[in-house]
Formats: C-alpha cells, sequence, structure tokens
C-alpha cells in the first residue's frame, strides 16, 4: 500500500471558495497571463487579498506571497486553468491554451448559477483528474481518484448493501491506497476492520492504534496525515454532489448511485495521458451526456419526486433531444433539492438539542463536541476551521426552522448556500440580512456575527440598520424587527442600535427596532423553549419588544445588561 494522497488542495479546504478565485482572475487584466514566479504569486496573492477571498494579519504579512501559489496550484489541479506543459511529450502549449488561462471547464465553473450547476463542473474535474503514486516498488502509478472511491464503493454497496464507508475506513483503505491495491482484498480488510472496531470499549483509543500501525508499515513518521487529509479529500468528494456526510464518512447519494457506477465504465484516455489533460481543462464527458442515461437519471428523479409528494409533468418533453431532457432533469433536480429541505426543515424541531450544542460551542468559540463518552470521532459534532461566521448563520437558521411557526419555505429564510448535506459552503452576501424571518405577527431580520471588539459597530452598525430599514419597506403591514446577535455586545453597537435611527433619500426618518443579544443569551431562550414550552418563537418575540420598551430608559452599556435581564426574567417565569 501507498501513503496517504489528497483529491483538492489542503490550502484551499473549501473547493467552493474557487470559484470566487477564478472569478476574480476572470474580471481582472491578468486573464490570460502567466500567475507563475515570484511576480505572478504575488499578482495573484494580491488580487485575491483586495477580494477579500484571502485574508491576512496585519501584523503578519504573508511575506512569501505563498497563498497566490497555492490558489494557482489548486486551480491547475482541478483544470480550471491550463498547466504548463511545455515538459510534457506529446503536447504542445499552443495546443491546449495560454498558461494559467481560464479553461472552458474554469469558466463554466464561474458562470454557473446555481449549486448543483457548480457541481457538476467539479465532477467534470474530478473525473477527469490525475493523481501519480510511487508504489511499494519505486514504479510511478497513475489513477483517477474519484473513480477509486467509486469503485470500492460499488464493491462495498455489492458486498453489505450499502455504500457507506467511515471515516476510518476512507483514510486507511481509500485515501491511502490505489487501483493497484486488489479490491477484493480491500473490502476484506474494511469488513475485518468494522467487525474489530465493533467489539472495541474505547473507539478511539482502537482508532488511534490502528493509525499508527497503519503509519509504520507505511514508513511514515506520524499517523497525522491519514486525518489531514481525510477532511479535505471529503469535501472535495461532496462538492461533485455525488455524495453525502455520514457521520465523518460518505455514502453515495442514493439517486445518483446508478449514474455514479456509469461513470467509472465510461471509457477514458490513459491517466496522465495529454490527452487526458486536455480532457480535464475541457470538463470530462459525463454519464448524463448521453441521451439514454439522462432520460434514465430524469425518470429516477421524477419518482423520487412523487415520494415526497411533488407530481412533476414530463407531458410534451421531446426524449429525443439531449439538451431538452437535461433542461428537465436540472428542473427536476431544483424541485427535489427543496423538498429536501422543507423535510429537513420540518425534522429540526427533533434536533434541537443538537442545535443548542452549535450555540454553545459558537457562543464558547468550542469547535468540536464529542457526542459519545469514549469521544469517538465518528459521533463528534465539528465547526471546520476557518469556516464559524458560516456555520453561526447556518445555526441560528437551524433554530428558527426548529421553532415551527415560518410562513416562508426554508430556503426563503437563509440567504446563505447550502449542499446536499445541509451544510454551509458560505455566509450570506451583503445587501441584505442573514436571515429574514417572517411569522404570522411580525418579520425579525437577523445579524450574526463573530466580531466583538470595537470594530463592530464600524462593521455592522450601518448595514444592519439599513438592512432593517430596507426590509420593512416590503412589510408595511406587519412590525419589522431586527435581532442582533454576537458572542459579546459592544457598547458603541448597543448604543446605535438603542437610538435605532435611520433617515432615507429623502430625509425621511424611520424608528428602527433593533435589539442586540448575545449568543449565550440566546441559547437560554432557545432551550428554555424547548424543554419548558412549546416549541415556538413567541418568547424571542417578547424579548424584542419588551427590551425596546425600555430603550429610552438607559444607555448603551446598560441597556444591553438590562437586555439580559429581561431573558432570565422571562426564563424564570416559565420556570416558575
Amino acid at each position: 500500500m501507498i501513503t496517504p494522497w489528497y483529491i483538492g488542495n489542503t490550502t484551499v479546504r473549501n473547493p467552493y471558495r474557487l470559484k470566487d478565485g477564478l472569478t476574480v482572475i476572470a474580471n481582472s487584466h491578468v486573464e490570460g497571463q502567466s500567475l507563475r514566479g515570484r511576480e505572478g504569486d504575488r499578482l495573484l496573492n494580491r488580487l485575491l487579498g483586495q477580494a477579500g477571498i484571502v485574508k491576512f494579519r496585519s501584523d503578519m504579512p504573508d511575506s512569501t506571497e505563498s497563498a497566490g501559489r497555492k490558489w494557482r496550484v489548486a486551480f491547475n489541479r482541478l483544470g480550471f486553468i491550463y498547466p504548463d506543459v511545455s515538459r510534457v511529450s506529446g503536447i504542445t502549449q499552443e495546443e491546449l491554451g495560454v498558461v494559467d488561462g481560464i479553461t472552458p471547464n474554469g469558466y463554466r465553473l464561474v458562470e454557473a448559477k446555481s449549486v448543483s450547476g457548480e457541481q457538476e463542473c467539479f465532477l467534470r474535474a474530478l473525473s477527469g483528474q490525475t493523481l501519480t503514486v510511487k508504489l511499494a516498488d519505486k514504479t510511478k502509478f497513475n489513477f483517477n481518484p474519484l473513480n477509486h472511491v467509486i469503485g470500492i464503493m460499488q464493491k462495498i454497496d455489492e458486498a453489505t448493501g450499502s455504500t457507506a464507508l467511515s471515516s476510518l475506513e476512507l483514510a486507511l483503505y481509500v485515501y491511502a491506497t490505489s487501483p493497484d491495491d486488489d479490491y477484493g482484498d480491500l473490502v476484506f480488510r474494511i469488513l475485518d476492520l468494522r467487525e474489530r472496531r465493533s467489539r472495541a470499549d474505547y473507539k478511539n483509543r482502537f482508532d488511534k492504534t490502528e493509525l499508527e500501525v497503519q503509519a509504520k508499515d507505511r514508513g511514515m513518521s506520524k499517523p497525522d496525515r491519514f486525518k489531514e487529509y481525510l477532511d479535505t479529500n471529503n469535501r472535495y468528494l461532496r462538492a461533485t454532489g455525488m455524495f453525502l456526510s455520514k457521520g465523518r464518512g460518505l455514502s453515495l447519494v442514493p439517486e445518483k448511485q446508478s449514474v455514479a457506477y456509469e461513470l467509472i465504465a465510461m471509457p477514458r484516455s490513459a491517466w496522465g495521458s495529454p490527452q487526458s489533460i486536455i480532457d480535464q481543462c475541457r470538463g470530462v464527458d459525463l454519464p448524463t451526456d448521453n441521451l439514454s442515461v439522462a432520460y434514465k437519471v430524469l425518470r429516477e428523479e421524477v419518482n423520487c419526486l412523487r415520494s415526497y409528494g411533488v407530481d412533476f409533468d414530463l407531458t410534451g418533453l421531446d426524449s429525443s433531444n439531449v439538451a431538452n431532457v437535461e433542461q428537465k432533469r436540472h428542473e427536476a433536480e431544483a424541485l427535489l433539492e427543496k423538498a429536501k429541505e422543507e423535510e429537513y426543515a420540518r425534522n429540526q424541531k427533533n434536533e434541537w438539542l443538537e442545535i443548542s450544542i452549535y450555540l454553545d460551542m459558537l457562543a464558547n468559540r468550542r469547535y468540536t463536541h464529542s457526542l459519545s463518552d469514549d469521544k469517538d470521532d465518528e459521533q463528534e459534532l465539528m465547526i471546520p476551521r476557518g469556516e464559524a461566521p458560516a456555520y453561526m448563520e447556518w445555526t441560528f437558521w437551524r433554530a428558527f426552522l426548529a421553532m415551527n411557526s415560518l410562513l416562508s419555505k426554508p430556503y426563503e429564510v437563509r440567504r446563505f448556500k447550502i449542499d446536499q448535506d445541509f451544510f454551509p459552503l458560505s455566509t450570506a452576501p451583503g445587501r441584505g440580512a442573514d436571515l429574514i424571518v417572517e411569522l404570522e405577527d411580525c418579520v425579525i431580520a437577523v445579524e450574526v456575527t463573530l466580531t466583538e471588539n470595537s470594530r463592530q459597530e464600524a462593521a455592522e452598525g450601518e448595514p444592519v440598520r439599513r438592512h432593517v430599514a430596507d426590509l420593512a419597506q416590503g412589510y408595511p403591514d406587519k412590525p419589522v424587527y431586527g435581532l442582533f446577535i454576537a458572542n459579546k455586545i459592544d457598547s458603541n453597537t448597543a448604543e446605535t442600535f438603542r437610538i435605532g435611527s435611520w433617515y432615507d433619500q429623502n430625509d425621511n426618518r424611520s424608528n428602527l427596532v433593533i435589539i442586540p443579544l448575545t449568543t449565550s443569551a440566546f441559547a437560554t431562550l432557545f432551550k428554555a423553549i424547548f424543554t419548558l414550552q412549546n416549541p415556538n418563537p413567541q418568547l424571542v418575540t417578547k424579548v424584542i419588544q419588551e427590551s425596546y420598551k425600555i430603550r429610552n430608559l438607559f444607555e448603551g452599556p446598560s441597556w444591553k445588561r438590562e437586555i439580559n435581564k429581561i431573558v432570565n426574567k422571562e426564563v424564570s417565569l416559565l420556570q416558575a
């Protein structure tokens, strides 16, 4: 067996950020220019920094310009920009495309209008990717990692009736193996691992020992690389839309399982050949590019929609035209995503305890939480490194869904994107509240932030007031409240919202209702709602209303303390 490999880039851990980086290049004067060498690294580094995609601490400037180089390598690795093939025989740079220019599949990603559209670009990219590993006899072996993962899942499915693989199984027997290994032997090892782990009293201790033994067998000084590459590989695979999370492991999306098996059966150019490089940059063919497969997938998605009670009419469809079938397939897929999200929303009331744990994790900036006594990693809640802002919006979205009194659809409440597992892909874009919660008697514009110091008022004071004022224009018959949530409320922020005034372009003044609340105070309210009364947001709206009534009796610092007292009083009344 070999040492662990990785698909994407351990610096750009969230593959969906690559679209933002490519968009910056596409809209700049450097598109089609070489981004190599120190000057190229510095140039790309500066562009990414100016767009806010890469952030550096002011006291630790990135003097090596390494971020620019790492992002370029990430683009190259997935065929989103043209690689330098001057040392590759059988192909010329002119034949391929200008070095570091955006490829056809790269432009397809830039122009994608939906998450499913982006996922198709990643699927084409990963379907054409070549990895090179060194085998035990020192020879080099080229293979496609996506095909390898699906191939093992297919064999596991045949043996067990499920494609699911745990994080340990992926780390040891998928991400540290290749098609040069015998798949029958790999399946045997995976099943043996499962049986031995099921008998272990302490799962984490068992996992640690297995990783240490396997690292030693592979000549690795430390087993850390197994876990280091696990998260990155899982993210890039999920970005194809073909995989679902199972704990910290993966399985194939059930309705896409047959397509996955068709995908690995498709003939491809030899991995690492000049033609394979051309194919990846162009965006390799998928099974659904074929008319019969596309129609088969469409029928499967229509049947899946019907299981959710959604009828999808195929009357009048020209099934002899692949473009028409593809268009219908994308329409069905979009409806299926919405149906699944509505089911997810209905189930959140049953997930309130997990949501409250996430609230506590965010409030305490503690980004892992074990759900088992022996700290089994498969039973662990985790907020990925660098993604706490997105997870904060996501957690509050789930909290309001759990209260089960919304008039809006769940996808109308959130303004951030989610993946097929309903995890956040990014934070909400600007020019609006993070969440828009419409209730029967009011609308709440929810704004959350992890900023805690004096910059909080400068960053949030004007936008939050503007968002609430703009939203109020769309709801003339309902009161619109602003709920600003942070781990710590700066007194300047509290004072700005206490005054709560906003002038439009005609100097008409609005008195806004914006209440600052700490994450821990909201967590207290949320837990009280689910442990002491029927799950609904009335307690939240009551705290907002009571806090607004007393705003003129205090100044900012004392007002925010009084708000916490109101929260504690309302919870105490419920407990009485």
